[in-house]
């Protein structure tokens, strides 16, 4: 089937998934780009609908890809028109789809002699969630678990930052700190949270082989009740003289020094 008008059903429903309501409503997430579609292909996320435009392919990979996922889902020819209306950065994708939000929950978990989670709190920068998120695909995360108010982890901004780590590692979204904690608690998993309030460097000390690492989020840090007397207060020496780092590299050091301390 091929789509010309940009008011095509079709194509509004794919449009509104740049929404978190649209989201919500249709349970599905954009993905736009060759290697992104590619990418959750080869992890076998769910796929239910593929866009491409013929006269924006450059070359046998986008049809060798659109054959692969036509017994998967529904494919849709896009004119140029449509395709730039779909399109959520400057220069369209010859290819999008719509793939399906997996329904993660705390308790779907899976805790290990040996595990590390990541728990942002509130982290609003989408670039910062997909860097989080990338860096625990890489090192071998176990989960991460957005506290409160996170950016949606399937915002079109968060998934293309993840560069297609977001379909390798398991994300839930917005879990609430009380609830994280007393999960933490349950499944003997230490809360080590990065701060600045603390003279304890995150280099002289022993994670426990069960570790969930807390962030702050970019502007606030993390609330009084993240910061109670289960939690390991540790700190990132930064002997320039800065009174912060950024959140995704202080997630970054504490993930590297974890896998540090307990090699995969």
């Amino acid at each position: 089937m091929r789509i010309e008008s940009p008011s095509n059903q079709r194509i509004r429903v794919f449009k509104s998934l740049a929404t978190g309501k649209g989201r919500r409503e249709h349970g599905r997430f954009q993905l736009e780009g060759l290697s992104l579609v590619e990418e959750a292909l080869g992890a076998d996320v769910a796929i239910d609908a593929v866009y491409w435009c013929p006269e924006r392919a450059s070359g046998s990979r986008e049809q060798a890809l659109v054959e692969a996922l036509s017994t998967k889902a529904e494919v849709f020819e896009v004119s140029e028109r449509v395709l730039e209306q779909m399109s959520s950065t400057v220069t369209p994708q010859p290819i999008a789809a719509e793939g399906r939000i997996p329904d993660r929950r705390l308790a779907d978990v899976s805790v290990s002699e040996r595990c590390l989670i990541i728990a942002p709190f509130e982290t609003q920068d989408p670039g910062n969630l997909g860097t989080m998120v990338r860096t625990a695909h890489a090192v071998g995360a176990t989960a991460l678990v957005g506290l409160g108010n996170c950016v949606d982890a399937y915002s079109p901004k968060v998934v293309r930052a993840t560069m297609g780590s977001l379909f390798h590692l398991p994300v839930i979204p917005r879990a609430q700190p009380g609830e994280f904690l007393e999960w933490c608690a349950t499944n003997e998993v230490e809360v080590a949270a990065a701060t600045v309030h603390t003279e304890r460097s995150l280099y002289e000390v022993g994670l426990a082989p069960r570790t969930a690492v807390l962030l702050g989020g970019e502007t606030q840090g993390l609330p009084d009740e993240l910061m109670g007397e289960r939690v390991r207060k540790l700190a990132i020496p930064m002997p320039g003289g800065a009174e912060s780092l950024n959140v995704a590299v202080a997630a970054a050091l504490m993930m590297y020094e974890y896998r540090r301390q307990h090699p995969a």
